[in-house]
C-alpha cells in the first residue's frame, strides 16, 4: 500500500515517467514473492496500471552493486529522451544517489521529483526535505510490545496503514 500511495501521489502531480529504484533481491524466485521488494513493486505497478501506463512504459531497475546503480542512474538521467520526471525508492537509495542527480545538472523538485520509503530521519532534514512513506515504526513497536506482554491474548492479525509524509522533494508539477 505504501508504494501504491507514493506512486499515486506522483501521478496526481502529473508525472508519468516514474522510475522505481529498488535493491536487487538475492532471494530465490519462490521466496521473493514474500519480500518487501515484491510488495513494493506490486504497489508501484498497480498505481501505474490504474493510470493507464503500460508495463513497457514503466521504469524499474535494480542491482546488487551500488556502483552499478550510480552508473545506470547517471546514464538514465543524462539522456533527456529517457529521463524520468520522478523517482520512487527507499529513502537511503535516493539520499545516497542525490549527488548523481546534482552531477547531471538536475534539481529537485524543479526537474525531478523524489518520493522515498521508510521516512528516515535524515530525509526529513536533507537539503531538499524528502517526501516519504512512513511505515509508523513507533506504532508497530508499541503494538508488538503489547502483544508480547499479553502472550495469552487472542491471536489476531494487526495492520498498520502506511502514511505519505509530503515534503518539498515532490513539489514539481511533473510533465
Amino acid at each position: 500500500y505504501g508504494a501504491y500511495i507514493a506512486t499515486r501521489h506522483l501521478l496526481d502531480l502529473g508525472h508519468r515517467k516514474i522510475l522505481y529504484l529498488d535493491h536487487a533481491s538475492a532471494h530465490p524466485v519462490m521466496i521473493y514473492r514474500f519480500t518487501v521488494h515484491h510488495a513494493l513493486i506490486q504497489g508501484y505497478r498497480l498505481a501505474l496500471q490504474e493510470a493507464g501506463i503500460a508495463e513497457n512504459e514503466m521504469f524499474h531497475f535494480e542491482t546488487l552493486d551500488p556502483s552499478q546503480d550510480r552508473k545506470r542512474l547517471q546514464e538514465l538521467l543524462s539522456d533527456q529522451s529517457k529521463r524520468p520526471t520522478a523517482i520512487f525508492g527507499a529513502d537511503c537509495r535516493l539520499l545516497d544517489n542525490y549527488d548523481v542527480i546534482r552531477e547531471t545538472g538536475l534539481s529537485v523538485p524543479n526537474d525531478l521529483a523524489l518520493v522515498g520509503y521508510y521516512n528516515l530521519e535524515r530525509g526529513a532534514h536533507f537539503e531538499v526535505p524528502l517526501t516519504s512513506v512512513s511505515i509508523k515504526e513507533k506504532e508497530l513497536a508499541r503494538i508488538a510490545a503489547r502483544k508480547i506482554l499479553d502472550a495469552n491474548g487472542p491471536r489476531e492479525r494487526i495492520t498498520v496503514k502506511p502514511e505519505l509524509i509530503v515534503r518539498e522533494s515532490c513539489g514539481s508539477r511533473g510533465r
